[in-house]
């Protein structure tokens, strides 16, 4: 009887992740799409105000060309792009599987190592993109 409800409740958290992902997805694709196609998106406030480049500035583009599978044009908007990419997915994966499990909600990578290495990377490359 427990197992079923245990079984029944990571049901339920499957088709709410799955309905979430999606729409979180599709709302990735739509901005996406119609930055691409009205060559318009939200501003970097940063940029605006200093002059200088953010570490996320290209990002949009970065996605665009990604999903026109132009990988080079990707890398040119956004060098550290694969590196954002890749801990995002890391970071959705750690956070659905404990979502899973343990039906608790909240953002999480594997190790907090993970997340400190990629912060001082990401403000590292805010850096090394303005001087060069």
């Amino acid at each position: 009887m427990i197992k079923n409800r245990i079984k029944s409740e990571k049901s339920v958290r499957w088709k709410k992740l799955i309905i979430v992902s999606l729409i979180f997805v599709g709302t990735g694709l739509v901005y996406t799409a119609a930055v691409s196609l009205l060559h318009a998106g939200i501003p970097c406030f940063f940029h605006m105000i200093t002059g200088l480049e953010c570490p996320g500035c290209g990002m949009t583009r970065a996605a665009a060309d990604i999903i026109h599978m132009d990988f080079e044009g990707a890398l040119k908007a956004n060098a550290f792009a694969p590196v954002i990419f890749i801990f995002f997915l890391l970071t959705y994966i750690s956070t659905s599987a404990n979502y899973i499990r343990k039906g608790v909600f909240r953002l999480s990578i594997f190790h907090p190592v993970f997340e400190y290495a990629f912060l001082i990377l990401f403000l590292a490359w805010g850096i090394i993109r303005n001087l060069f």
